[in-house]
């Protein structure tokens, strides 16, 4: 059930950066009374399958999300996802720091505040990483259980597979299925037809690519339910978990937590406050006036406190208390709890860039989609009829697996560094404001290219709080200049393929060229490419700013288990906590990454 405002606990009325517990306070006193056996601060891939999976197992969970229990169209339709993405209702807007050698920009960096985290708008993209991945965690934490071949039942336990020639017998709860294989714009368009001829000629077609990662062409696994051609995501196993066990599973949401309740190196409860939209990183948050004096809440559990507020949240609740970099937390006056110079460090990213190209007729899927931005999209009331029209997929025509030279040190098996999406419309990153515009604007005949490139050696990222608010937004500095000139000629590299597939006059797409529109043909050297992909930073896969490793790592803010270093019941369970950026796209490995640990918390407290 949905908990009202006032849960028995202390209620005061003061600052919100004060301190909310008295001097007599007794954490253990407050575990012993606690209503909840777990407190799980965010309701994302990790929060959220953290908390479903422990409720599951007839444990009392609180769940707190920031945003609001919001299931609209723009969430649920998977072609949405871009719409979902500028909503204003659940989005939050970074500006983010880029750092390169020439020069310091901002761009945008889009998230979610919603019952569901960021699950609610992403583009359901289900790529599993690859083996040797999970083996360097295990090598990194000295736990085995993380092995690969271990981690293989908690994949089976999250995914049910709609396309696989051997259906997953243990039918998980996130549908993944191939929604735009059935489409017949494809063979019907002629230039999507061509485009595919042409990719068809240049690679062999891969029918499973999670199973057979390799250089490869294939239809996007994609987190969607194929019988109802609507998002598969942790919102509905919340839902579903609820019901199913009645009290097990709590779920606040518009709750900001503002501080995690600690006490002699013992983490029993969090501090909270109730509203929408507080978060100044809410277009909407300014409507909300005031936002400094609120009434603080207080809440408290049996067992753990699992932060899981994504790259940037888990990271700032943190340091807000008292855990992270001692320099940090004493400029601004806050009273240190536990010295973890990890915190906040070692922030990693996908490299994101667009190739855009402009053909010379259209290259819908389907005719007339507007996507719901027009009173009469007639693709909306095909897809009310049928569920199974252009938009029950998320918009990308086929994924391609590529290998960039020289070969990555890691990971150590010869595997793809690169997935490349083809889309048809015009995206230029989201690195401007504006970007959504280019999408939706007329007339519908461009394709972009955009490459995910996977193995970056980027590596000195941050996230600092800059004042006592829990208000205010971190500063994020991600630093491109830690790729280095190898991982730029690596980029150009795929610029260069794009181009000599979409260009080449033997293959049939050539014919429907007009221009390449982004970078444009007056990129042709390997500097201007270089200045291109170094200048074009855009992303959405932030990760590792909470890294797992082992106790001798100084920079290790928790083990294998997701426990806080020398912090007790306190533990992090999301994107945060992997070592490196998992994968070609985070979400499958981000779901199977919560599966295995609330199985672990689980087991931790079976006899207790």
């Amino acid at each position: 059930m949905v908990e009202g405002l006032y849960l028995g606990f202390a209620i005061i009325w003061f600052q919100i950066c004060g301190n909310a517990y008295s001097a007599t306070f007794n954490c253990n006193q407050a575990k012993a009374k606690a209503k909840y056996d777990f407190i799980v601060v965010g309701s994302g891939p990790g929060g959220g399958t953290v908390a479903s999976e422990l409720a599951s197992r007839n444990y009392k969970v609180l769940l707190i999300e920031a945003g609001p229990d919001y299931s609209t169209n723009n969430v649920t339709i998977p072609a949405f996802a871009l719409v979902s993405e500028v909503d204003p209702n659940i989005r939050l807007d970074y500006l983010v720091n880029i750092y390169n050698s020439s020069a310091n920009t901002r761009i945008l960096y889009p998230r979610a505040a919603a019952l569901g985290g960021c699950s609610t708008h992403n583009l359901m993209i289900s790529v599993r990483m690859n083996p040797s991945e999970w083996n360097h965690i295990a090598n990194v934490t000295g736990d085995t259980s993380w092995k690969n071949a271990n981690m293989q039942k908690y994949w089976n336990q999250v995914e049910n597979c709609k396309y696989c020639a051997k259906p997953n017998k243990y039918k998980g709860w996130l549908n993944v299925s191939l929604p735009m294989k059935s489409q017949p714009g494809l063979k019907t368009n002629e230039v999507l037809k061509a485009l595919f001829d042409t990719v068809s000629a240049s690679m062999p077609f891969n029918p499973n690519v999670n199973q057979k990662p390799m250089n490869s062409w294939f239809y996007v696994p994609t987190a969607v339910s194929k019988e109802t051609g609507t998002r598969s995501y942790v919102y509905i196993r919340l839902k579903n978990v609820q019901d199913s066990t009645g009290s097990n599973l709590t779920i606040m949401t518009n709750t900001l937590v503002t501080k995690i309740i600690i006490e002699n190196k013992t983490a029993c409860g969090v501090q909270y406050v109730k509203g929408a939209y507080l978060y100044k990183a809410s277009p909407r948050a300014n409507q909300n006036g005031k936002l400094n004096n609120r009434k603080i809440y207080n809440v408290y559990c049996k067992h753990d406190v699992i932060i899981a507020g994504g790259q940037y949240s888990t990271p700032q609740i943190l340091q807000l208390s008292g855990i992270g970099d001692k320099t940090l937390l004493q400029s601004l006056g806050i009273k240190v709890k536990q010295h973890l110079p990890g915190v906040g460090r070692n922030m990693q990213e996908h490299s994101i860039f667009p190739v855009v190209f402009k053909m010379n007729q259209s290259v819908e899927v389907e005719k007339g989609c507007t996507l719901g931005l027009t009173p009469t999209d007639p693709c909306l009331k095909t897809y009310q009829q049928t569920r199974s029209n252009y938009y029950s997929t998320n918009g990308a025509l086929m994924g391609v697996l590529l290998s960039t030279t020289p070969q990555h040190k890691y990971p150590p098996e010869k595997v793809p560094d690169t997935l490349m999406l083809l889309a048809p419309f015009k995206f230029i990153g989201w690195k401007f404001p504006t970007w959504f515009q280019t999408v939706i604007q007329p007339p519908p005949n461009y394709i972009s290219a955009v490459f995910f490139k996977a193995y970056s050696p980027n590596s000195l990222g941050t996230v600092k709080i800059t004042s006592k608010n829990p208000f205010d937004v971190p500063n994020v500095q991600f630093n491109n200049d830690a790729d280095g000139p190898i991982e730029r000629k690596r980029r150009v590299q795929l610029i260069r393929f794009i181009r000599n597939l979409i260009q080449n006059k033997s293959l049939p797409v050539s014919r429907y060229l007009v221009t390449e529109d982004l970078p444009g043909p007056s990129y042709t050297t390997e500097e201007q490419l270089e200045s291109y992909v170094e200048g074009y930073p855009t992303g959405v896969h932030a990760c590792c700013t909470a890294k797992m490793g082992h106790s001798t790592d100084p920079m290790a803010v928790v083990d294998s288990k997701g426990r806080v270093m020398h912090i007790e019941n306190l533990r992090v369970v999301d994107v945060s906590i992997f070592p490196k950026v998992p994968g070609y796209y985070p979400l499958l490995p981000l779901y199977i990454l919560a599966q295995k640990l609330a199985d672990v918390i689980a087991k931790d407290y079976q006899t207790s």
